[in-house]
Order: structure tokens, then C-alpha cells, then sequence
């Protein structure tokens, strides 16, 4: 008499480096529009480890197709670099004109030209302004 073939519980660790993972973006204006695009996504490692509670030779299948799946996912990172760069840039944010009523003069202040730019690591944000009145 024979017992069936068990195969215990399987889990599999995965893991990732970098880690933190930092992807770069880019900020950019068209005239009162601010943009966002992906610009980079570094290199991704994933592996998976498989965790056995019991032992058997499906153990060792498992192991080998948790392997094969790390192969595959380590071209995950050159894809997905090459997909990001199709993405066009996203508009996030439209700046506003700003409308101000002192005392009964109406004036609208309009933002145009707008840039963005490195300043000593920080974001410089400079522009024209236009001001109306009626």
C-alpha cells in the first residue's frame, strides 16, 4: 500500500534591490501647464526564494521553477525602462489666473512663460505676469 505524494506548503521570499527603490522624475512647464514624466527607473533585481515546511522532490521542482522565475523577472527592469520612456509627459497641475477685487478695482493677475529650473538643488519657478484690469 502506498501513500499519495504530499507536497507540503510552499511560500516563496521575494525580494528586490535596490531598496529603497528611487525612480527619477522629470518636472517641466509648456506655458502655465506643469508636466511630470518618469525619466528613469534604475536597474531591478527580484528573487525568489522558496520556503519549504516539509521536505519531498517536488521540493526541488518548485525550487527550480522559483529560480527559472527569477531569471525571468530580472528582464522585468530593461521592459519596464523601455515602456517608461514611451510614456508621454503628464499634465499635473494648470496654473491659475488670480482674480483680486480691492475696493471695487477688478484686477486678474496671469502667470505665463513659466519655468522651472536647478537652482543648488533646489526648484527655482520663474515666469512673466500679466495684469489687467477693468
Amino acid at each position: 500500500m502506498s501513500d499519495t505524494l504530499k507536497t507540503g506548503e510552499v511560500n516563496y521570499d521575494v525580494s528586490y534591490s535596490p531598496d529603497p527603490l528611487v525612480i527619477d522624475i522629470k518636472l517641466s512647464s509648456e506655458n502655465k501647464k506643469i508636466k511630470v514624466k518618469i525619466d528613469d527607473v534604475p536597474g531591478l533585481k527580484v528573487m525568489l526564494e522558496p520556503k519549504f515546511t516539509t521536505w519531498n522532490p517536488v521540493n526541488n521542482i518548485l525550487t527550480a521553477v522559483g529560480s527559472l522565475t527569477s531569471i525571468l523577472a530580472s528582464e522585468i527592469p530593461w521592459a519596464l525602462s523601455k515602456l517608461v520612456k514611451l510614456i508621454p509627459p503628464i499634465d499635473v497641475y494648470n496654473v491659475p489666473d488670480i482674480p483680486i477685487d480691492p475696493a471695487g478695482v477688478k484686477l486678474k493677475i496671469s502667470p505665463s512663460n513659466i519655468k522651472l529650473e536647478n537652482e543648488n538643488g533646489l526648484l527655482m519657478v520663474s515666469g512673466d505676469i500679466d495684469i489687467s484690469g477693468s
